[in-house]
């Protein structure tokens, strides 16, 4: 029997921050749930710590910048990239096993072209390019910055007219105008309404659809796709006295804001995590409601991480822990609850759903089914590795080290957005990942065999 399946995407929710890995000043209860009754990866990264690369990778089912040698690459290096509307999909592959295939929010899988339009289905002469990806209900609407940079340009997308219709364009429009990209100083809490908050605008159009689908009586597939935790730190009035009187852990290295201040930026931070929270307990309630929680396959994650001020860094696009680590569970119907610490990447989602949905897989996948993991079954190679990748930078990272290639800290962000790796083993910084889960000792030169060890594998499983 094809299951449905409901997969919930936060934007920058960096994977330390949640309850199972030691966060006790985070409160999801919702999120615990599911890491009750399901499978917690407490080792996945992300493919690329940036929103259209990695929200591409996870359609494609293959790695940042990388390529098989017997294929074309089809994953963006930057936020300019588009999916291609060509079948090599998980949702065109969803659809194709007879799933109905919807989507709410930020997708960001063709942001660049700015064709969402009111209805979010990317209609470009006559034809929805939504539909042509796979997805046959839901919409598509635009991130926070995008959402105002659009307006600016004069282009429709749908929460910006939603807002319109409830009068609040000016209000929002006027508040962001108060918080440039990137910002996180700016904690004062947004004036718009609870109820037209950008994450539960999605959060109530995806429980529409869900709904609606399930009445179709097809197995059905839900990508729901927040805004937060990015920044800005936006968050309305009642998200925020839900934090207020907390105290949150520092960074390491050098803080670069008073403690006030990041203790403000953090408390926005945790408010944003927890409303979605708050969010997917509304999703199993309706599951409940509808008799479909039995059948249904529930996973959380997010597209990337926050540094959050680690090592005087803020947002992502940079190697570390902090930026490139996500939150990852899977629950569900037979799933036997359990915490996996192989390492594992954010692009094993799509080989896994495809399996669990009894669908084609994609051609030149490099994802790798999760599945024997939530059956208790096997348990990966020791010798497993997975990847990530920025511009000029790549890493791999095995159960017991990670090497950086291609980096350095005085790289500055445009330099990180342009940059292409040079396929050397340039700048190469190597991290004991138990005892130094902080990456604070470089141990390139210290151990040289360990190192060129992992770059074979980078050179002979990938190539640029």
């Amino acid at each position: 029997m094809q299951p449905n399946i409901l997969l919930v995407v936060s934007d920058q929710h960096r994977g330390d921050w949640i309850e199972w890995a030691g966060a006790s000043f985070v409160n999801t209860p919702n999120i615990s749930r599911l890491q009750e009754s399901g499978v917690v990866f407490k080792d996945a990264i992300c493919p690329a710590p940036l929103c259209v690369p990695s929200r591409i990778c996870l359609a494609r089912g293959q790695n940042y910048g990388f390529a098989k040698s017997d294929c074309q690459n089809g994953v963006a290096l930057d936020n300019d990239g588009v999916l291609p509307t060509d079948g090599q999909n998980l949702y065109s592959r969803l659809r194709d096993a007879g799933y109905s295939v919807g989507a709410c929010g930020k997708s960001d899988l063709r942001k660049e072209l700015k064709t969402w339009g009111a209805d979010g289905l990317h209609v470009v002469d006559s034809r929805p390019a939504w539909h042509d990806l796979g997805f046959t209900h839901g919409f598509d609407s635009a991130g926070k910055h995008d959402g105002i940079w659009a307006a600016e340009e004069g282009i429709v997308e749908p929460y910006l007219l939603f807002l319109r219709s409830h009068g609040l364009d000016d209000v929002y429009l006027s508040d962001f105008s108060r918080r440039p990209f990137p910002d996180y100083l700016n904690t004062t809490p947004t004036p718009i309404p609870d109820f037209a908050y950008g994450d539960n605008y999605v959060a109530a159009n995806a429980m529409a659809t869900m709904q609606q689908m399930n009445e179709e009586g097809r197995p059905w597939f839900m990508q729901v796709n927040f805004m937060g935790p990015h920044e800005p730190m936006d968050v309305t009035e009642t998200m925020k006295d839900t934090t207020r009187q907390r105290l949150f852990p520092l960074p390491r290295g050098t803080l670069d804001v008073p403690e006030d201040t990041y203790q403000e930026i953090a408390g926005n931070y945790v408010a944003m995590i927890e409303n979605i929270d708050r969010q997917i307990g509304h999703f199993l309630a309706l599951l409940e409601d509808k008799c479909a929680i039995d059948n249904t396959v529930i996973i959380y994650c997010s597209d990337h991480g926050e540094m959050l001020g680690e090592k005087g860094k803020w947002a992502k696009l940079v190697p570390y822990a902090p930026s490139i680590g996500v939150p990852l569970v899977i629950s569900g119907p037979n799933i036997r609850p359990s915490e996996v610490t192989a390492p594992v990447s954010l692009i094993d989602l799509t080989s896994t759903i495809l399996e669990l949905a009894q669908a084609r897989p994609l051609q030149h996948a490099q994802s790798e089914s999760l599945r024997s993991y939530l059956h208790g079954e096997t348990v990966r190679d020791e010798a497993a590795v997975r990847v990530s990748g920025m511009g000029p930078w790549r890493c791999i990272q095995s159960r017991d080290y990670k090497l950086v290639v291609g980096y350095h800290d005085g790289l500055s962000r445009p330099e990180i957005r342009a940059g292409r790796w040079s396929g050397e083993m340039s700048h190469p910084m190597l991290f004991d990942r138990h005892a130094d889960p902080h990456e604070q000792h470089n141990l390139a030169e210290v151990e040289q065999g360990v190192a060129q060890q992992l770059f074979a594998r980078l050179q002979s499983d990938f190539v640029i």
